[in-house]
């Protein structure tokens, strides 16, 4: 389930577990998925007092309706915590509070009988990790020991590079992510400077100190408006201008991209703000920058009316010629020095390939989990739920049944679940300041 500051929604998975690769479905299929979607007035609201027990009320009579309760109530419940702002920490009493009422909700309905409840924190580099697990997974690299691909993510506040390397940083300590009796040394960098917003409002920013109206603005589509802060900028759609605008504002301040150790790697699969821009401007998963270069031209040129009147009415018309310029710089700065293909994937299958589903399959090989399951007599169906405070909160629950199948998979002596703000390096991740 998801709790942010527009909804509160929840996607269920399932899984079964007959051979050494897990076969992970959303319930009760991909091109039907049974979704759980509602406002959340909870961050609008000046009286935050009921809001949640009543979101979690109604999501447990949704659970009900939906969901065998006999299965559920034989499971075990795993719970996961991963805040997108420092603002909450795994401490904080907002987090503890959602998770102690989803707790009692379920109590109260019995739909865990167990009292064996694991609470990880995942930290935003986790998820690049578990990112980079969800899509290595999918398109079979660990069950027949391929090349892995790596992971391009750029968020509203962050951008984020992961892949798997055997070659020893001293800047940053891998994670250790073990599939089918195979280790991966796997890296998350992430750039907090670089996320598409912070980025776009580090060039409204450049005028400031100037205090009046009439700022002209090179990243604004041609004759659009927009008020930030106590300024009005008009847009002029000047391609050049802007791309000089972002490199000096937002890239020049970030000359430590780190390219090493990822010349091994052939193909970036690059996610969330990168695939959804790509969608908006008609081009193809694999178009090449050139492709992204001729597009962002031609649409920062666009009169706004004209966009308006021929482009989708969900595009953001006040950042997509910026996002366009901005997303073309930076995957320029990256290849250029590096020889791989950037695959963006495309939005409507970006719910495929979410951290939520590299987080199951890292579980699968942990200790814990192992302990719980008959090393050779098994088959198991998982259904997952997420939601998040601020960020992500994610649960799943595993059901195990009989059935003569053996499983190959080692059980990693490093892969313990956290229960506190610690890694395995006791390296701290309350906060990504890297």
């Amino acid at each position: 389930m998801e709790f942010n500051e527009k909804s509160f929604s929840c996607n269920i998975f399932k899984l079964n577990l007959t051979d050494i690769q897990p076969n992970i479905h959303y319930y009760p299929t991909n091109d039907e998925p049974l979704i759980y979607y509602v406002d959340n007035p909870y961050f609008t609201s000046p009286k935050k007092d009921g809001i949640i027990p009543k979101l979690l009320k109604d999501f447990a009579k949704f659970i009900r309706i939906n969901l065998n309760l006999f299965v559920l109530s034989r499971s075990t419940l795993y719970v996961y915590i991963c805040t997108n702002s420092s603002a909450y920490t795994f401490e904080n009493q907002s987090v503890s509070l959602i998770v102690k009422e989803f707790k009692e909700e379920l109590a109260k309905l019995n739909l865990v009988s167990s009292t064996d409840t694991i609470i990880r924190h995942i930290s935003n580099r986790e998820k690049g990790i578990f990112s980079w697990a969800a899509m290595n997974y999918y398109l079979g690299n660990f069950h027949k020991h391929r090349r892995t691909v790596g992971i391009l993510t750029l968020e509203k506040d962050f951008f984020q590079i992961s892949f798997s390397s055997d070659i020893n940083n001293k800047s940053i300590t891998p994670k250790i992510f073990h599939f089918a009796n195979k280790a991966y040394k796997v890296y998350s960098f992430i750039y907090r400077d670089l996320g598409y917003y912070t980025a776009f409002t580090k060039t409204l920013a450049s005028d400031l100190p100037k205090r009046f109206e009439g700022h002209n603005h090179p990243c604004l589509l041609y004759n659009s408006k927009l008020q930030y802060q106590d300024l009005t900028f008009f847009g002029t759609g000047k391609f050049n201008d802007c791309q000089n605008l972002i490199e000096n504002k937002v890239l020049s301040a970030n000359q430590s991209f780190y390219t090493n150790n990822i010349n091994g790697i052939k193909r970036f699969y690059a996610l969330s703000s990168f695939s959804e821009v790509n969608s908006d401007l008609d081009l193809n998963s694999d178009s090449p920058l050139s492709e992204l270069l001729s597009k962002a031209k031609e649409i920062c040129q666009q009169d706004i009316s004209y966009f308006l009147a021929e482009f989708k009415p969900n595009i953001n018309s006040t950042e997509i010629c910026f996002n366009a310029i901005y997303q073309y710089n930076l995957l320029y700065r990256i290849q250029s020095d590096n020889n791989f293909s950037i695959i963006k994937i495309n939005r409507t299958y970006n719910h495929m390939f979410t951290w939520h589903i590299g987080a199951i399959v890292g579980d699968l090989t942990s200790e814990s989990f192992m302990r719980k399951i008959p090393q050779n007599s098994y088959n198991i169906t998982v259904r997952v739920l997420f939601f998040g405070f601020g960020g992500i909160i994610g649960v799943w629950v595993a059901q195990r049944l009989f059935a003569d199948v053996s499983f190959e998979t080692a059980v990693p002596e490093d892969c313990k679940p956290l229960t506190s703000n610690k890694d395995e390096n006791n390296n701290d991740l309350s906060f990504d300041n890297e």
